[in-house]
């Protein structure tokens, strides 16, 4: 019974839920609640199917600058974003203050992009690891896309660089104040005032901000006001003693040179410098700079020592003082001109070291003393056969004196040379030349017509030295030195000599020559017959007749040829037909293949001198005494050659003797250029040399011109020894008429 009265309450009691509406409303809410867990974890799949799905790559909708990089790799994305930020950093960016723009690439600014970071960003958009979070990042950046921007990098040492080149355009430094002069030496002090500079940190800011989005300005530049590093109070002190030192000038002196320091120098040389600790001024000397101005001065305030000197004016001997020397101690200066400067003085005593001359004026008025004795006291030359005297001028211009600046001396003494090149202007004087005895091949015989006789002639060197000797000796005279002269010849070899053959001749034809000049030929040729030239000797054609061709010697008045303006004339001449007779010569020595000297033509060519059987034209030899002319050659043959000379009336022959060389003689030519034309109109002249009534053609027209000649001499082994050129200009000739008028 217990039991049962407990359960009758129980099943007598009904619940809520057991009514029919509930249990409806039940069922449709676990119906609802299951398609609701459904689509959650449909959606839930969703999310998680979109993160993996996008797991290696940016998720779409993301940009970095406007570049779309969702859905791509890293690289992809890199190199997008690279070729972006490239372009850019060659594209200018405007930065502005105020109305005044700059520009610059964001290459000279120094920046770079950073783009492994602006990736990474990317990338890590959307995956913090909270699904709400990052589904959430997904949905916006689908619906209205997400901009990482890019990361720049600056180097602000270029970009400080930069600041500092537009700072002058942007602002202005701060001004301290200074001391300055007036134009008229007043000492005035300039007002300090505040600058206005470039802010960096939130220019910089600015620009990181337009570099993010790879903007191009403008950029805003900052400014703050800067004060002067220091204020008139600092300088207050200081006036009072600047002042007192600019207040005149400054003297630096050396004995009697002074050097002026103005009062705008004396400024320049001053410094002020403040604390920046205590904001205390001090006033102090530029020491570089006036040991530069110091410097300068020394470069040119010094005077140079000289020793003293002795000069020979072509009249006496005069001296040149000594000058003693000195030079400014610049170090040692400085110190006593910045001492004397900070003190308030106004003049200072340089230092300066002192260079004594080594040749003092006493030692060179000594010298000239001597030198003016010697040039004043006439000194005597004597020889065997004369005397002369050599000038005090001539001994002063041969007096040498040694100036030894080690020493200290002046030695005087007497230049060889100089004596030597005197006595070599008296020596004619003194000289006896030796006369060769006359040989004469005359009829095949070697004869003496006239014995040698010795001469002497001057030993200068050893001349020169006695005199110096005598000189310095104090003496008034010497004596020349002179030694034999030897002849070359002497009469003794006309044993010796042995004339062997001929070797070679010339021959011209005179027959029909007037008188006179036929006289002159045949005397000529008497008078050069039989010369005789030893080995190695030189024949001259004038010493072989004389040496002389006038009316005193028996020569007679002929005809010459001369030049005259604009052309030659056959004019009377001493000695007319000589000419032939050196030309004859001539032809023998050229066909002999001796060595030939001096030889001159004639100004007209004589057709007579090229006929056989030794001329050829170009061949002609004219001498003339008054003029100097002569003909020569020499003998180089081993043996002596003699002349064999005739004249007949016809023939003018000259023979050379001697013995074979054995040589082969080879002409070219004549060569003959630069013909020119003779006038065919006869000129008649009037002479008073001959008298009146006299007439004659002296000259016939023929015409001019150049020609060469070349003569060559083989020895017997065939090696060329001697190469002979000739040439020779001829002028035309006319046909000229004299006629005599004298009495």
């Amino acid at each position: 019974m217990a039991v049962r009265a407990e359960q009758q309450p129980q099943q007598s009691t009904r619940s809520f839920r057991d009514t029919p509406l509930i249990q409806s409303f039940l069922s449709t809410l676990l119906i609802f609640t299951a398609v609701l867990a459904f689509a959650v974890a449909g959606l839930a799949a969703a999310v998680v199917g979109y993160g993996l799905y996008y797991g290696d790559q940016v998720y779409p909708g993301v940009q970095a600058v406007g570049i779309d990089i969702g859905g791509v790799s890293r690289d992809e994305a890199t190199a997008a974003i690279d070729e972006r930020t490239n372009a850019y950093l060659e594209t200018p960016v405007t930065f502005q203050s105020g109305d005044q723009t700059f520009q610059a690439t964001p290459a000279e600014l120094g920046v770079t992009f950073d783009t492994e970071r602006t990736v990474d960003r990317a990338y890590e958009f959307g995956r913090t690891g909270n699904w709400w979070t990052d589904s959430r990042d997904w949905f916006d950046s689908l619906m209205d896309g997400h901009d990482v921007g890019v990361t720049p990098v600056i180097d602000h040492g270029a970009l400080e660089s930069f600041y500092m080149s537009i700072a002058g355009s942007v602002g202005a430094a701060p001004q301290v104040p200074n001391f300055s002069l007036t134009t008229d030496g007043q000492l005035q002090m300039s007002q300090s005032a505040n600058g206005l500079g470039i802010e960096p940190g939130e220019t910089t800011r600015n620009l990181r901000s337009e570099l993010s989005v790879l903007g191009d300005g403008p950029i805003d530049i900052a400014t703050v006001e800067v004060a002067p590093a220091y204020t008139e109070e600092a300088l207050d002190p200081l006036g009072q003693q600047l002042s007192e030192i600019v207040s005149d000038e400054f003297v630096m002196e050396r004995g009697e040179y002074q050097w002026v320091l103005d009062s705008h120098r004396l400024d320049a040389l001053l410094n002020i410098e403040i604390d920046p600790e205590t904001g205390e001024s001090d006033l102090s000397l530029d020491m570089d700079r006036l040991h530069h101005h110091i410097s300068n001065l020394a470069e040119y305030a010094h005077q140079e020592g000289r020793d003293a000197r002795v000069t020979w004016t072509g009249e006496s001997f005069e001296v040149r003082s000594a000058v003693d020397g000195w030079s400014i101690d610049v170090d040692e200066s400085v110190e006593i001109v910045a001492s004397a400067i900070m003190a308030g003085e106004r003049r200072a005593e340089l230092s300066t070291t002192e260079t004594a001359a080594s040749i003092t004026t006493d030692v060179a008025e000594e010298a000239a003393d001597y030198g003016n004795q010697l040039a004043t006291d006439p000194f005597d030359l004597t020889w065997s056969e004369g005397e002369t005297q050599l000038g005090g001028t001539v001994i002063a211009a041969a007096l040498t004196l040694d100036h030894d600046s080690d020493a200290g001396t002046i030695t005087p003494s007497i230049s060889h040379d100089d004596l030597v090149m005197f006595l070599g202007s008296i020596s004619p004087d003194v000289d006896v030349r030796p006369v060769n005895a006359d040989l004469r091949y005359i009829d095949g015989e070697v004869i003496v017509t006239g014995d040698e006789e010795y001469g002497w002639e001057m030993d200068r060197e050893a001349s020169a030295s006695a005199i110096a000797e005598a000189i310095e000796a104090g003496e008034t005279s010497a004596e020349i030195i002179v030694n034999e002269a030897e002849p070359e010849v002497t009469a003794d070899m006309a044993d010796e000599i042995e004339i062997r053959e001929m070797l070679s001749y010339g021959e011209t034809y005179y027959s029909g020559s007037a008188a006179n000049r036929a006289h002159n030929v045949e005397l000529s040729t008497e008078r050069a017959n039989g010369a005789m030239v030893p080995p190695g000797g030189t024949y001259s054609f004038v010493e072989s007749i004389g040496g002389e061709i006038s009316t005193d010697v028996g020569y007679e008045q002929g005809f010459g040829i001369v030049a005259t303006d604009g052309g030659v004339s056959t004019v009377p001449s001493v000695g007319g037909g000589v000419c032939q007779v050196s030309t004859t010569v001539f032809q023998a020595a050229f066909w002999a293949g001796l060595e030939i000297g001096e030889r001159n033509w004639h100004l007209y060519w004589m057709p007579l001198y090229g006929q056989d059987p030794s001329g050829m034209t170009g061949l002609d030899a004219t001498v003339d005494t008054s003029a100097g002319l002569d003909f020569t050659f020499k003998n180089t043959t081993d043996d002596w050659i003699a002349i064999v000379a005739t004249a007949d009336g016809n023939a003018n022959r000259f023979e050379i003797w001697g013995t074979d060389p054995d040589w082969e003689i080879e002409t070219l030519g004549p060569e003959i250029t630069n013909r020119v034309s003779a006038s065919q109109e006869t000129v008649i002249e009037e002479t008073d040399e001959f008298p009146s009534g006299y007439r004659s053609q002296v000259e016939t027209a023929h015409d001019g011109f150049d020609v060469e000649i070349i003569r060559r001499v083989f020895n017997s082994d065939g090696d060329q020894i001697d190469d002979l050129v000739l040439n020779s200009k001829y002028e035309p000739a006319s046909n000229r008429i004299l006629v005599g008028t004298g009495e």
